[in-house]
């Protein structure tokens, strides 16, 4: 490969510390893309999580789905005033809607919602 042009340029890039550190996070970003494209968020699967992860010792694993059926209109209600677009699991706002879910649960289940 040649490593100069005929009027001796370098065709190799130039990468310095301080410009390496400035694209990185625009190369996260590109990479979360990539990694999400195609997938889409799931407001039930979510709930889900929510449910396995938080819950476990009120509701059993095995009942997560059916509890996030019963629970997903509460949790629509919650998710409203975000706009759960396919890649929002990678946003700052999932863990906020995350921490809403988990409270709507909470109240649920001590409001006696089994």
């Amino acid at each position: 490969m040649p490593t100069s042009s005929a009027r001796g340029r370098s065709l190799r890039p130039k990468h310095t510390a301080a410009s390496s550190a400035a694209e990185a996070p625009e190369a996260a970003e590109e990479a979360d893309a990539v990694l999400y494209r195609g997938l889409h968020f799931s407001l039930y699967s979510t709930l889900a999580n929510v449910i396995r992860s938080e819950f476990a010792e009120d509701i059993p694993e095995e009942d997560a789905r059916e509890a996030a059926l019963i629970l997903l209109p509460q949790a629509k209600e919650v998710a409203r005033s975000y706009e759960l677009t396919d890649d929002f699991a990678a946003t700052p706002q999932y863990e906020r809607l995350y921490t809403e879910l988990t409270g709507t649960v909470q109240i649920l289940l001590d409001n006696g919602v089994q």
